[in-house]
């Protein structure tokens, strides 16, 4: 008998929690057909204008004892790390992902893989999860640009991150720390607040991160993937080798760096200014996760590839297991523990170097009065906080957290910002014992005719900031569009747009734009 029947049956959709129907065709004598997946957000909208990801697998995928990612399982050992656990395993499950975006339209559907992620929060109740794209699921990449300041839109992994050890307290301290990174060329990871589903089940908020693998330096860079040294910790190879950076490392211990000869040699073979930017960004955010955890650093293999260093899990700064914004993590790193001397001394050995102790102040000096600045940080952090504080108090019910304390905890991360510049030049003053400080203040005139960019930062508006005495600022004038260069405001420096300053008090210095001229920029290093 071929006839059949369609019955209808109505489905109730959940009153807390995502909808998520499942369904095969099966005919006897063939294999099933596809499994297909469907999330309904009837009843599962998010608070906050922020995106939703429901992620749907087997319980047993994640539950199982013996087989679960998710679980303690049988072979867990005592104490808080749980050595042992199933999650600590590089278990790979099969998972399918809906991403829906704050229009409510889905924008990504399909099958992939996933694996518990991170270091000690895989002891978390929430979990972070790798999400995997792989040809033996269906699609090899995620096609979609989730990143509004990423340039890509294709994946072949991403992160839906807990927030690390900042998990019960700010939930966004490394967020902000990459947010902050924004424009200083550090090798950070795009960030966006979804809210997340796991089986129907709310799962409350996570972060969905890049992942920093040799993919990522490929559409970050434009490098050859499959060319790349990729090294972790001391040095330990995630891909290809560690050759190169050992034969670096031993010429720079092995030759005298004060000899501008043997610097330039090591120059050759890292970016000197991203090292330098690096560790000012780690120092200034008071990270006691690192130096000697959380490093990484790649270059790719070619005759002229040289070193640059990511940044990752920076849970521990802005004011949280690193202590206050008055910590003086510069001596820290200028003074490590014989076990940790490792993680510092190629930057110490840099530091014998006149050209790379005067690059990692100035650098340093630019970001505190900018980048780093109140008025451009604390802006951020109200934008982050608007993400998450509408479905912030769902998250923290479901978790066991304090709305109040959360809050506190954002409290901390402002006044770290507010109060760490100011400490962190009375660090480098008395770390590199230099004279004093003086406040250089730089203007535009006519405004719009030109662009001040210091050796880390762009000024187009009338500026101060607290520069060091005997650490000279190197200045290029060029002005923009319709203008020519014709000297500067202070009648003792000369013609050339080319100059070095030294001030020994307070100084301005305006660069006479004049009409008509070729278009160009100005420049302080």
């Amino acid at each position: 008998d071929t006839s059949s029947t369609l019955v209808t049956v109505p489905i109730q959709a959940t009153s807390q929690g995502a909808t998520v129907l499942r369904a095969r065709a099966f005919e006897t004598g063939l294999w099933p057909g596809p499994l297909c997946t469907n999330t309904y957000l009837v009843n599962a909208e998010p608070r906050g204008e922020i995106p939703v990801s429901s992620l749907v697998t087997e319980p047993d995928n994640l539950w199982d004892w013996d087989t679960g990612i998710y679980v303690l399982g049988p072979n867990a050992g005592s104490g808080g790390w749980a050595p042992g656990a199933n999650f600590w395993n590089d278990w790979e499950r099969p998972l399918h992902v809906e991403f829906f975006e704050t229009d409510g339209e889905r924008k990504v559907s399909m099958d992939m893989g996933t694996k518990i992620h991170g270091g000690w929060s895989r002891t978390l109740p929430q979990k972070s999860q790798r999400l995997i794209a792989r040809g033996g699921y269906g699609s090899d990449r995620i096609d979609y640009a989730f990143f509004d300041d990423v340039e890509n839109d294709e994946y072949k992994q991403l992160i839906l991150r807990n927030s690390g050890n900042d998990f019960y307290f700010g939930n966004c301290r490394d967020p902000i720390a990459h947010l902050a990174s924004a424009g200083t060329g550090i090798d950070d990871m795009g960030y966006r607040r979804t809210l997340v589903y796991l089986n129907g089940e709310y799962w409350g908020l996570m972060g969905l991160r890049e992942r920093q693998d040799e993919n990522y330096l490929a559409y970050t860079h434009g490098v050859d993937p499959d060319n790349l040294d990729l090294l972790e910790f001391w040095g330990s190879p995630i891909q290809g080798t560690l050759d190169h950076y050992f034969q670096m490392l031993g010429y720079a211990i092995d030759n005298d760096l004060a000899d501008d000869a043997h610097y330039d040699v090591v120059a050759s073979m890292m970016d000197t200014r991203n090292f330098a930017t690096y560790f000012a960004h780690q120092i200034w955010l008071n990270n006691t996760d690192w130096p000697q955890n959380n490093i990484k650093f790649w270059r790719p293999q070619e005759p002229d590839g040289k070193w640059r260093w990511l940044l990752y899990d920076t849970d521990f700064g802005l004011g949280l297991f690193g202590g206050p914004f008055t910590a003086n993590s510069l001596t820290r790193v200028f003074n490590p523990s014989s076990s940790e001397y490792w993680s510092v001394e190629l930057f110490l050995e840099l530091m014998d170097s006149a050209l790379f102790e005067e690059e990692f102040i100035q650098n340093y000096a630019d970001l505190l009065n900018t980048t780093y600045s109140p008025a451009n940080l604390l802006p951020m952090v109200d934008e982050v906080e608007a993400a998450m504080i509408l479905d912030m108090p769902n998250h923290l019910a479901r978790w066991n957290g304090d709305f109040n304390y959360w809050q506190t905890n954002m409290t901390t991360i402002r006044d770290f910002i507010i109060n760490r510049p100011s400490w962190c030049q009375n660090h480098i003053r008395f770390q590199f014992q230099l004279a004093g400080m003086y406040d250089l203040s730089l203007d535009i005139s006519p405004a719009g005719s030109g662009h001040i960019q210091l050796t880390a930062a762009d000024i187009d508006a009338p500026f101060t900031g607290v520069y060091f005495l005997g650490v000279p600022v190197h200045a290029t004038a060029i002005p923009g569009a319709g203008y020519q260069f014709a000297g500067w405001s202070d009648p003792t420096l000369s013609a050339s747009p080319n100059q070095r300053l030294e001030p020994a008090r307070d100084y301005t210095l305006i660069p006479h734009l004049t009409p008509n001229g070729r278009g160009a920029l100005i420049t302080l290093h």
